[in-house]
């Protein structure tokens, strides 16, 4: 506002109620300006302070429930000595691929799991979730046992109290994810289609067995527990041979 002097003779100051431009409404907005302006930007900047802070609150606390939810389980190598004290602990490396005699070892007694037949069924039970822990679900392996199994029980059930022995005799190497399986089995406990209640003679029978496998490293405790070297059957077929 304009500080004016009367030209009455009367000295005493007057306000003008106008600016320099002459506007009563431009002078009251500057004056609003002069007190209140400064606080309003003050809080206005305050709310961008607040919603930027809110932000990154809201991305951390994300990030943390993921990083929750990705943990793994890291394996320490513990070294003892002959009282069982440990002398040494590390971390342990990354599993290397299985070596060709534990893959061997693998199929053997993966294969002589599917074949072997037990007058028992809680024991039967045992032996068949065993064997699939080393199956691929979501491959051709798990639907041919699956279908076999079908037929075993129903095979069972006409024929009570037969046990099936199986010897593995060979495992070779077929290509770099392809084995070949050899085994013997001999089933005994029929009854003598004569009647007379005494036992048939146990019969040999040669099969040989197709196995393609994948190495998949566990990175839970419930894989590294169920399979702890990462050996999965993808695929197998058998059928009988001559010898």
């Amino acid at each position: 506002m304009k500080l004016k002097l009367k030209k009455d003779g009367n000295q005493s100051p007057v306000y003008n109620s106008t600016d320099e431009s002459g506007s009563p409404f431009l002078s009251a907005k500057m004056e609003w300006n002069e007190r209140y302006g400064s606080y309003i930007k003050q809080a206005h900047n305050w709310r961008i302070a607040a919603a930027g802070a809110l932000a990154v609150s809201v991305v951390l606390a994300g990030g943390v429930v993921w990083q929750a939810s990705q943990s793994k389980v890291v394996p320490y190598v513990v070294e003892v000595n002959h009282l069982g004290r440990a002398i040494a602990v590390s971390p342990a490396e990354e599993a290397a691929m299985p070596n060709t005699q534990v893959i061997m070892a693998t199929l053997a007694e993966e294969v002589w799991k599917f074949r072997t037949v037990i007058p028992n069924n809680a024991a039967m039970d045992d032996n068949i979730k065993a064997a699939y822990k080393y199956v691929d679900s979501n491959a051709q392996a798990y639907d041919y046992l699956n279908a076999y199994y079908q037929r075993l029980d129903a095979w069972m059930g006409n024929n009570p109290g037969v046990v099936r022995t199986v010897k593995i005799t060979n495992v070779l190497p077929d290509g770099k994810d392809t084995w070949l399986v050899y085994w013997t089995e001999s089933e005994s406990g029929f009854s003598n289609s004569s009647g007379n209640g005494k036992e048939q003679a146990a019969s040999n029978k040669h099969y040989k067995a197709v196995v393609g496998i994948t190495v998949v490293p566990p990175t839970t405790e419930s894989a590294i527990l169920a399979n702890p070297l990462g050996i999965y059957i993808k695929s197998i077929t058998w059928s009988e041979t001559l010898q």
